[in-house]
């Protein structure tokens, strides 16, 4: 009987742990997405709509919500960038707003927002129609400016207040508040928080520019890990297991904590004063504060060309 000589295979084995461990394995190549951008030009119409958008969402039939700071209005745009619905502007009664801050839809037919010099949180229907608020002081003297909201799959509200630095859960209900883990007013685990997202599993991010870091908490708000960002991260996106960053004129990608590779299809966009992002459905939208306001990409694994 031959004899078979095992220490190769020992030692190939034991080669491919070390390359494991050392990151220099193929398996630790960055993961790779293309953006397609919008064909056309963003409308004159739309750009005649905003002065500052503050918030963008994207519902399931790619119709497009941007929150406007200046104007003090929300509104809806179609897939082709038409205008649906409005609000009516600033003021305080029930579909009036003061500084409308942040955007968020449930998986039914809930729009909610931050409407902050009103202290408040509104929900409203598809077609922007009023349905129902709740004032924060009421429930918590405390609370007085939210800034920025996601929603949970299981319909939870979560929201950054910005006087106490606190991270809110709100039942969907609208009728009680409390506080995120435990999180007590001016501690320093929210300090300074600019953003919120709610990913697909349940988990909570929150983006602490002054650290450089995005944090992540269970439902609960129990801690789970941090995540270094090479800029200061200003809005969060969640989609699928992709969690979407971006600064003030930077887009940035995270695949289960590990950075994507971003790839545009044609010349990268030159974003400025990036307000927010949202994503859905391979869609991603990402809103500024000056013109064109706002980005529009389809997202793919695939170098393959993408129809909008």
């Amino acid at each position: 009987m031959r004899k078979i000589n095992a220490k190769p295979a020992l030692l190939g084995i034991l080669f491919s742990v070390l390359l494991t461990f050392s990151g220099l394995s193929q398996d630790n190549t960055p993961a790779l997405i293309y953006l397609y951008p919008y064909p056309f030009d963003i409308t004159v119409s739309l750009q005649a709509e905003l002065r500052r958008p503050s918030a963008v969402e994207l519902d399931m039939e790619g119709n497009t919500y941007i929150a406007d700071l200046s104007g003090n209005r929300i509104l809806k745009f179609d897939p082709n960038l038409q205008l649906l619905a409005a609000t009516s502007g600033w003021g305080t009664s029930q579909d009036r707003f003061d500084a409308p801050t942040g955007l968020a839809l449930d998986v039914g037919l809930n729009l909610f927002l931050c409407d902050y010099h009103n202290s408040r949180i509104v929900r409203l229907d598809r077609k922007l129609n009023f349905l129902a608020d709740v004032s924060l002081p009421h429930l918590q003297s405390d609370y007085e400016y939210p800034q920025a909201i996601t929603v949970s799959a299981w319909g939870d509200l979560y929201i950054l207040e910005e006087r106490t630095s606190s991270a809110l859960k709100l039942q969907s209900s609208l009728d009680t508040v409390e506080q995120f883990g435990g999180f007590r007013p001016g501690n320093s685990a929210t300090a300074g928080a600019s953003a919120i997202a709610a990913s697909d599993n349940g988990n909570i991010h929150i983006a602490l520019p002054a650290e450089n870091k995005a944090a992540a908490f269970d439902r609960y708000g129990n801690f789970l890990s941090q995540t270094d960002i090479p800029f200061p991260p200003l809005a969060l996106a969640c989609d699928g297991k992709y969690l979407w960053v971006a600064g003030d004129s930077f887009l940035y990608c995270l695949k289960d904590s590990q950075p994507v590779n971003i790839n545009f299809n044609g010349e990268s966009p030159r974003f400025q004063n990036i307000a927010d992002l949202a994503a859905a459905n391979g869609t991603l939208a990402v809103v500024c504060k000056q013109p064109p306001f706002l980005y529009l990409f389809r997202l793919s694994t695939s170098p393959a060309s993408i129809q909008w």
